[in-house]
């Protein structure tokens, strides 16, 4: 985490290269967040990994700044970071950059990247 000079902490970028569907590579950035309750993306990101509906599709969330925003659903994203195969499911919602979260790498005994 970096702090702001405003006093505000906010997420460090980090990379993550993940291999996409057609085979090709696309790098995409994530700003890594330990105050996140799950991994969300921006619609459009990753555009060559297909959405998922289930359960959670439709569930409203409320982000730091107080703003509600729809579940639209799930993608699985699968890659390698630092040569070791990784994979996370990101819900989908109209958020302005990805954010993942630390809480769900701990979970999925991922560690912290």
């Amino acid at each position: 985490m970096s702090r702001h000079p405003s006093g505000d902490v906010s997420p460090v970028p980090t990379t993550v290269q993940l291999s996409g569907l057609d085979k090709s590579d696309e790098t995409l950035a994530f700003c890594v967040d330990s105050g996140a309750n799950c991994t969300v993306v921006p619609e459009g990101f990753a555009s060559q990994w297909p959405i998922y509906h289930d359960a959670r599709t439709g569930v409203e969330y409320r982000c730091a700044g107080g703003t509600i925003v729809v579940d639209q659903g799930q993608k699985l994203l699968c890659g390698t970071i630092g040569g070791k195969e990784k994979a996370v499911a990101a819900r989908v919602a109209k958020v302005s950059r990805p954010l993942m979260a630390v809480s769900q790498m701990s979970d999925l005994d991922h560690g912290t990247w």
